[in-house]
């Protein structure tokens, strides 16, 4: 019978402590990095795998972590799950997920209550946030008993936040369009009820100076609904009812593919005719005809806090149960490309 390799076996091979080889293998902080590496190989020349569940057991911790996701057909969800599966398992951690089938998903309580069950040692909810709306969620997840790191959303009392700062991103690609020499600049937004996409419109409301109340927005928006269909449809509408828009903020990517579809059909030449930027920065952005300028949000790293956050929220379960809210944000910036960049006119010269 094979001889199993045990933590002592990887410490005699080393010449250190067994509590040293274990500080390496729990991602302790307390090990030189020379120490580290040389352990490190050590494990993997054995082939020392440790015992999770006796592990789990002494810890009183299953190295767990419960994601709730939900979209994986977006960009922005998909991208945002890897980063967070990847810092996780880098950190030794296995992840859990549950994919909510539609926003009002009723099954909250019994989805929390199931993590629970399933001792996970923390939660990062990536569910799209309601704007404006009643933050019943906030409530559930203080009374959990593991700590909670929330994505996109309004701040409220004692939540642990994560965001990217998506009105900025608004600011950026209005401001950009403003300094191309674009008189007139549309919006076509995400659905109206997701937090992301309203704080985008109010980025673009603010950099435009358009009021909450003023009457001539509707005529420079249009909701669509992430899809590329959804932006060829969309641009149809705000053409049709403000034919003098030069350029559009389209938020996000796959609609902007539908926008450019539109525009070609109704002979709009981009940038010339209309000036285009998108949101996301998809891999495919540089590839459109002509390529996109958009908003870079690197929804990798995003994932990659929520998990440095959740981690020290489970160091220290103290900072959980903190009376204000804790906002950790990624801030967005602007890949220019040519879908946006007006061509200054030649002089004509004078012979």
């Amino acid at each position: 019978m094979n001889h199993k390799v045990t933590l002592k076996d990887v410490a005699k091979e080393a010449g250190v402590s067994t509590q040293t080889v274990s500080r390496v293998i729990n991602n302790h902080p307390d090990v030189s990095e020379a120490t580290r590496q040389r352990i490190k190989a050590i494990v993997s020349k054995l082939g020392y795998s440790p015992n999770i569940i006796a592990r789990s057991l002494i810890q009183g911790k299953t190295h767990t972590l419960g994601i709730v996701g939900f979209g994986l057909e977006y960009y922005g969800s998909s991208s945002l799950l890897m980063g967070i599966e990847s810092k996780a398992s880098e950190l030794g951690y296995s992840v859990l997920l549950t994919l909510l089938n539609e926003l009002d998903d009723p099954r909250m309580d019994q989805i929390l209550n199931h993590l629970v069950s399933q001792q996970v040692d923390g939660l990062i909810w990536t569910v799209p946030a309601r704007k404006n709306e009643e933050d019943i969620l906030s409530e559930k997840i203080r009374n959990t008993s593991f700590p909670v790191i929330i994505l996109n959303k309004d701040a409220a009392p004692g939540d642990n936040l994560v965001n990217l700062d998506n009105r900025y991103g608004g600011r950026l690609a209005t401001q950009h369009l403003l300094d191309q020499g674009y008189q007139k600049i549309g919006i076509i937004t995400g659905p109206p009820t997701w937090w992301e996409s309203e704080e985008r419109v109010e980025g673009w409301k603010e950099t435009l100076g358009l009021a909450q109340n003023d009457p001539g927005t509707e005529r420079l928006m249009v909701h669509g609904s992430w899809t590329s269909q959804s932006g060829e449809e969309a641009l149809n509408e705000l053409l049709a009812k403000s034919p003098d828009i030069d350029a559009v903020f389209v938020c996000n990517d796959q609609m902007s593919l539908g926008a450019y579809r539109a525009a070609h059909k109704l002979g709009k030449r981009i940038p010339e005719d209309l000036g285009l930027v998108g949101f996301d920065d998809i891999q495919e952005a540089g590839y459109f005809s002509p390529p996109l300028t958009t908003v870079h949000q690197n929804r990798r790293d995003l994932g990659a806090l929520a998990v440095t956050r959740v981690m020290e929220l489970i160091r220290d379960p103290k900072k959980n149960k903190l009376p204000d809210q804790n906002v950790s944000w990624i801030i967005p910036s602007l890949v220019v490309r040519e879908s946006s960049i007006r061509q200054k006119k030649e002089k004509n010269s004078i012979s």
